[in-house]
């Protein structure tokens, strides 16, 4: 079966800065499987050495940790000769094992020609613990997951289905109703079957949802057999008590996990530590809410306000004892739980795919289910489970962003104007670093409280709906013409326009120069002039966008 992380695999296998790879994630997701198969197809051949099932290999690793010794044992384990670069080594269920762990840092610095990939299934939690060495610096890290929907629709041999929603998706146009009803099908039985790549192939062959229900009830059992080996008798009670509330909760109108669900009385003193156990294991995810929509979105989070979703959908509907007919009509006796559901479908998609997800939620209760960070823009996504398909929440959201001013500077934005000189500051000494100097800023604090008094150089500022400096424009009014031959106007010449780097893609920037241009109108200018540094090029992108030409070009010749 088609895995996203080959891809991922080969680009390792070719960087010159190659570590030693630790491949983490829950049970029963295909490291192991992908991993061998990778090797298999890529290597001249593959030692593979499993922690769990070979418990006398730690003695190996507790008697010396250097590759010089190491290689020569494991090649005599394995019965195979250990290659630089033709053989790839395989370590499994490493947790089990500190000392194959910290050996991946001599790796890294004596031998680093050797290709060595770790998988484990609770390195999360095993690395959490105070008595791990980790290599910190010394390797590449990947978490896996469950098959994602499309990988779970090419195993089906749905290719022409994948291209068509693929391509509807880049053009921005509706998928054909029969596609699109095609796709919802699906969708659903994805929603039975999950991302668990043995679940995936079993209804793949046979088309059973008992016998994937029967694979789906032996991996959950494995997950509360990680529980007891891996804790006390105390955290084993309460691990599972937070596990088995958590897809009670997600029937709830209000997804906010809530401690005190779990049982009368609870508190985050008494389960949080069961919580991080379950995140770090792969086993759920947790998406925390954020206090404003703002670059970086770990900045404003909220840790106190959380949301959890199980890590696959399959498991998800097992372990609810969901039918899978129930779901494949979407019964009416399932209205509570659909909304959590398609959410913790969305959340998988969207962590499968390498985004951390966040939430936001106003003092008036509107709320975005999910804030994902894409091309370095901030995108909203508000998730439906019925046909009701009015977001007002996000329309709340969109509106709210709208309410811009675009106003003069006074004193008090003076603080948030020298951040933002700082930033351009920083573009042009990236640009050149022979001309700026760091860390310094174009004008002052005492040059700025001029600036703004004096109206033949306005500086314009775009707040937000608290007022918050967001961006400005420093303008000056300047007389032509310069010499006898020219006819006499007036030009307003941007000096500085700058939007904050965390609420670019916006259209700030847009609003800002538009505003310019009629307060130019307004002053009688002849133009709208400004200055573009040579190697900038995403300013002269947008400044072209805006409609300026090029008037005249400055040359240098530098001696």
């Amino acid at each position: 079966m088609y895995r996203k992380i080959t891809t991922f695999l080969e680009q390792w296998k070719e960087s010159e800065h190659r570590k030693p790879l630790i491949l983490q994630g829950a049970r029963q997701v295909g490291k192991t499987y992908s991993v061998l198969e990778f090797g298999r197809t890529h290597y001249d051949n593959v030692v593979y050495f499993n922690f769990e099932t070979n418990p006398k290999l730690n003695e190996t690793f507790d008697e010396n940790i250097s590759p010089d010794y190491l290689i020569p044992i494991l090649s005599h384990i394995a019965g195979q000769t250990i290659v630089k670069e033709r053989t790839l080594i395989v370590f499994d269920e490493v947790q089990l094992c500190e000392r194959a762990l910290t050996s991946l840092k001599y790796f890294c610095e004596d031998e680093p020609d050797y290709h060595i990939i770790v998988a484990g299934s609770l390195l999360g939690v095993a690395v959490n613990r105070a008595r791990f060495s980790f290599p910190v610096g010394k390797v590449d890290m990947k978490t896996m997951y469950p098959m994602d929907v499309e990988e779970f629709m090419l195993a089906l041999g749905e290719d022409d289905l994948v291209s068509k929603i693929k391509d509807c998706f880049n053009t921005d146009k509706p998928l054909p109703s029969a596609l699109h009803d095609a796709a919802m099908n699906i969708y659903r039985q994805y929603l039975i079957v999950g991302g668990m790549p043995e679940c995936v192939m079993q209804y793949a062959e046979t088309k059973d949802f008992i016998l994937v229900r029967h694979t789906q009830d032996t991996i959950l059992a494995s997950y509360l057999n990680d529980m007891s080996k891996y804790n006390n008798l105390n955290e084993i009670k309460k691990i599972r008590l937070a596990y088995d509330n958590i897809t009670v909760q997600l029937s709830k109108k209000n997804t906010r996990f809530q401690y005190k669900l779990i049982k009368k009385g609870g508190r985050a003193s008494e389960f949080e530590n069961a919580i991080e156990w379950l995140n770090l294991s792969g086993i759920v995810s947790q998406v925390y809410k954020v206090k404003q929509i703002k670059k970086p979105l770990e900045n404003y989070r909220d840790i106190d306000s959380f949301k959890i979703y199980v890590s696959d959908m399959g498991l998800l509907c097992a372990k609810k004892d969901v039918s899978a007919n129930d779901i494949l009509y979407m019964v009416d006796e399932l209205n509570d739980f659909k909304g959590g559901m398609t959410e913790n479908y969305v959340n998988v998609q969207l962590s499968i795919n390498g985004y951390n997800t966040y939430y936001w939620q106003s003092e008036r209760g509107a709320e975005i289910d999910f804030i994902i960070q894409r091309e370095g823009r901030l995108i909203p996504i508000e998730v439906k489970s019925a046909d009701n398909t009015r977001a007002k929440s996000l329309k709340r959201r969109q509106k709210e962003k709208k309410q811009m001013n675009i106003r003069r500077a006074n004193e008090n934005d003076i603080p948030r104007l020298i951040e933002l000189l700082e930033q351009v500051l920083q573009v042009h000494a990236d640009i050149r670093p022979d001309i700026f100097i760091p860390g310094t800023t174009k004008y002052t604090n005492e040059e700025l409280a001029q600036m703004i008094k004096d109206d033949t150089k306005p500086i314009y500022v775009a707040a937000d709906e608290n007022d918050n400096c967001l961006g400005y424009a420093f303008c000056q009014l300047q007389e032509q013409p310069f010499s006898n031959n020219m006819v006499p106007f007036t030009s307003l010449f941007i000096d500085d326009l700058c939007v904050d780097a965390s609420t670019r893609g916006q259209h700030i920037g847009e609003k800002l120069f538009v505003h310019v241009k009629e307060e130019a109108k307004r002053l009688g200018c002849y133009e709208v002039t400004l200055n573009v540094w040579a190697g900038n090029t995403s300013a002269e992108k947008f400044y072209e966008k805006m409609g300026l030409k090029t008037k005249e070009q400055q040359m240098e010749y530098i001696l």
